[in-house]
């Protein structure tokens, strides 16, 4: 018996909201054709403005009538809980990647070998084994000996200074 009423209780909540709607809803509809035949802006947007607060007043008085009603908790607020967690965890293992993923945000090295490419553009062979090419036509003078500073930017560029100048490449690693 108690398996039955709790389902019907719940429809019956439901419904109540949705009947009074539909007779709510015509309503509206010949009011807004009302409203629209008006030809002063101020006065149409006036009579507009008056339909919507007397709707939203309608509205909670329905769910607030509901609610007060029944002790069932709310299936619509569920489904927003379940909705907010959904979007706080989108893409949450990024942050968490970039949170282990720290290590340090510039290096600095001496060049060992250089390569001029065809288009002007360097590949750069550093003292700690690594090798890093030049990604735009920047100019900067370099020679083997000379100590550089990689730094980190912004989304995963690399740029390369040369001690004792504030110009940079943008570079990305060979090696």
């Amino acid at each position: 018996m108690n398996n039955i009423i709790l389902p019907v209780l719940v429809l019956l909540v439901y419904l109540t909201p949705t009947i009074a709607d539909a007779k709510n809803d015509s309503d509206l509809r010949a009011n807004l054709i009302n409203c629209s035949k008006i030809t002063s802006d101020n006065a149409r947007l006036h009579c507009f403005d008056k339909l919507i607060s007397q709707r939203n007043k309608q509205t909670v008085a329905v769910v607030t009538s509901a609610a007060v009603s029944t002790k069932l908790p709310s299936p619509i607020l569920d489904e927003q809980k379940i909705e907010q967690k959904r979007v706080d965890s989108f893409a949450q293992e990024h942050l968490k990647k970039t949170k282990e993923k720290q290590g340090p945000k510039s290096i600095v090295s001496t060049v060992t070998k250089l390569k001029k490419l065809i288009r002007g553009q360097w590949v750069i062979f550093l003292e700690n084994g690594q090798k890093w090419q030049q990604k735009d036509t920047a100019r900067l003078n370099l020679k083997v000996g000379n100590k550089v500073r990689l730094d980190k930017g912004a989304m995963g560029a690399v740029y390369l200074y040369k001690e004792g100048t504030h110009r940079s490449i943008k570079v990305k690693r060979l090696e």
